[in-house]
């Protein structure tokens, strides 16, 4: 917990002003708590995203009188057909559990997160009804990326037929439901990117440590080659301005056919993790792109 500690001081120096806490799944620590606590004081924005698979009333209790943003619980689809294959058998069961168990024993925001696939992108009218049903406050989608784990998952891959079609669905169904929706790359969206450069947010505004210590510029980005200085050996600051892999991703040139995009000042060629691995070039269209 020491380390945590030092590395919210950290961030807290640096002026970082978001932090997430995820997985894996955070809540198998048994000093969490403290830390979302510790970071909450320091004065960060503080979320956690959660399975709920292994939420109990004490372990609830303790998360009540700490200031977070927001709880994630995430879901595969409206009922264990969909979820359980990819969870577990019995996660869904459980997670539900734990969903209910949050709303009756916080007082937190409680967002419903779906991870858009091949296996659940037919089903979203079937998803925004149990989302309605649910006690969640909103819900979010995250398209599948091809990396860590889902690298072996080409059946949950969505193609980018399916993408086009579920984004302008969700639209579509987030206009009539009553709780918040996020949808990536809504068309109907607006606004910009905090930074000037081509890319996502991986190294412009986002980084991750993982639970060795090493940072990277996204949790999309797996592997040896992808994992930074470790900040047990180098200060945070220094990796962020000297790190190979993040001066890449903050350098990347980009390609015509994004840039000449009308949606290029909100999109900024999107999802660097899945242009490298589906098209092996980090200045490649994201193929999610909805142009």
């Amino acid at each position: 917990m020491s380390e945590c500690f030092k590395i919210i001081d950290r961030l807290h120096e640096l002026t970082v002003f978001e932090l997430k806490v995820a997985g894996g799944e955070p809540m198998l620590r048994k000093d969490l708590a403290h830390i979302l606590q510790y970071a909450a004081d320091k004065g960060l924005s503080v979320s956690m995203a959660t399975n709920g698979t292994v939420l109990n009333r004490q372990m609830i209790q303790q998360l009540d009188g700490i200031p977070l943003r927001f709880i994630m619980v995430s879901f595969e689809g409206a009922d264990p057909a969909a979820h359980d294959p990819v969870r577990g058998k019995g996660s869904f069961a459980r997670a539900l559990q734990g969903l209910q168990l949050i709303k009756e024993l916080t007082h937190h925001h409680i967002n419903l997160h779906f991870t858009l696939t091949g296996a659940n992108c037919r089903d979203l009218e079937d998803i925004f009804r149990f989302a309605e049903r649910s006690p969640a406050h909103s819900i979010g989608f995250t398209p599948m990326r091809p990396s860590g784990n889902g690298t072996k998952q080409s059946g949950l891959w969505l193609s980018r037929e399916e993408y086009v079609r579920s984004i302008h669905l969700l639209a579509k169904l987030a206009r009539t439901f009553s709780k918040p929706v996020s949808i990536p790359m809504d068309p109907e969206g607006s606004g910009g990117r905090l930074y000037t450069g081509f890319g996502c947010g991986a190294g412009n505004v986002n980084g991750g440590i993982d639970s060795e210590g090493y940072m990277a510029p996204c949790n999309f980005f797996t592997g040896n080659e992808w994992r930074g200085h470790n900040v047990r050996e180098k200060d945070i600051l220094d990796v962020w301005l000297n790190s190979p892999l993040f001066k890449r991703l903050r350098s990347l040139p980009g390609n015509p056919r994004c840039k000449e995009c009308p949606h290029y000042m909100v999109c900024r060629g999107n999802c660097r993790a899945a242009a490298l691995f589906l098209a092996g070039d980090l200045n490649a269209p994201d193929e999610h792109c909805l142009r």
